[in-house]
């Protein structure tokens, strides 16, 4: 698919999702492009969430969480990212009750993870 035979196609994605889609010649540059700026975007959102909970990076804040999870807990192992008992499901709980801010964080990434793939499923529809 050539971008001027669907040149308002391209435009609208532009528009509807936020891309850039000056420099996309073609169907699989346009793929590409909406995943790098997908995670562009999700890199972004968490330098805003750490910056906002005050510390440098991920594993920064997921030490905090477990350093506020009471020890003894099942809890308190499964938000210990270095422990064998880790749990991603149970650490985003536990975040999420410490800090109602990173509930919003996930779920913004999962709305720029569906534009991402509306956006790709457009194209396909083409």
């Amino acid at each position: 698919m050539k971008k001027m035979k669907n040149r308002s196609l391209f435009d609208t994605l532009g528009t509807m999702y936020g891309y850039d889609v000056q420099n996309w010649n073609n169907l699989e540059q346009a793929k590409l492009n909406i995943s790098a700026q997908t995670l562009q975007k999700i890199a972004q959102l968490y330098k805003n969430f750490y910056q906002a909970m005050g510390v440098d990076n991920g594993v920064e804040y997921a030490i905090d969480v477990n350093k506020n999870t009471l020890g003894g807990t099942p809890e308190h192992s499964a938000t210990n990212i270095f422990g064998k008992l880790y749990d991603k499901k149970k650490f985003d709980t536990v975040a999420s009750e410490q800090n109602p801010e990173y509930s919003e964080l996930l779920d913004n990434i999962d709305k720029v993870l569906a534009d991402a793939e509306n956006a790709k499923n457009s194209l396909g529809n083409a």
